[in-house]
């Protein structure tokens, strides 16, 4: 396959993958309340992290159980093993995103601030 056959595609993979990551981190600091959205974007920016490493290091480790480098057929086979076992993996991530309970519908609260004298009574 030409490289030009494969710049839209991968555009298209860009665009997608970077559009998840706004969503997601919004979707978990949604769903906590206002004291708790520090330790909650934190958690989900080291999972997020976490969860890539582990997503290589598996890719690595099933192309290499799969094919090698030493010939196309053999990088072929690797490389085919390694790319089912991460959509398998999205295929579960995505069954498990799917039965997370909804969220809720509730008012938002505004917490006050800390200090009264930066509080604005709107009269200036």
């Amino acid at each position: 396959m030409a490289y030009g056959e494969l710049v839209a595609p991968l555009i298209l993979a860009g665009v997608g993958v970077s559009m998840t990551f706004p969503a997601a981190q919004n979707s978990v600091v949604g769903s906590v309340p206002l004291e708790a959205i520090g330790k909650a974007a934190g958690t989900n920016s080291t999972m997020r992290e976490l969860g890539g490493v582990f997503g290589i290091a598996l890719g690595v480790a099933v192309f290499a159980g799969a094919g090698s480098y030493a010939s196309a057929a053999s990088f072929s086979d690797g490389f085919v093993a390694a790319m089912g076992v991460a959509a398998g993996l999205s295929l579960l991530g995505a069954l498990c995103g799917a039965a997370l309970p909804g969220r809720r519908t509730t008012p938002a609260t505004v917490a006050p601030l800390a200090n009264p004298a930066l509080q604005s009574d709107g009269v200036s």
